[in-house]
């Protein structure tokens, strides 16, 4: 912003660049939070409300039937094969 206000307006004294860059920047930054950032972080946490026909459709798309190992025989045993 310094440089921007000594190219346009040919200041050279550092205290008047001071004086019109800090305001400049500072209401530059205020409506940048106020316009873009606060509105953006609103939307951060929002979840997507999906309908609940098309949370069942994707599930059903999902999940696929796994076949057992040969030789299961569905019991479960605490004894090791050995």
């Amino acid at each position: 912003m310094q440089q921007t206000v000594v190219m346009l307006g040919h200041v050279k004294a550092p205290l008047v660049v001071f004086a019109i860059s800090a305001p400049t920047a500072l209401s530059i930054g205020v409506l940048s939070w106020f316009l873009i950032e606060k509105p953006a972080l609103r939307w951060k946490d929002r979840r997507i409300a999906w309908p609940s026909w098309m949370i069942r459709l994707v599930a059903m798309r999902s999940a696929k039937p796994v076949a057992p190992p040969e030789g299961a025989t569905g019991v479960i045993s605490a004894e090791q094969p050995g």
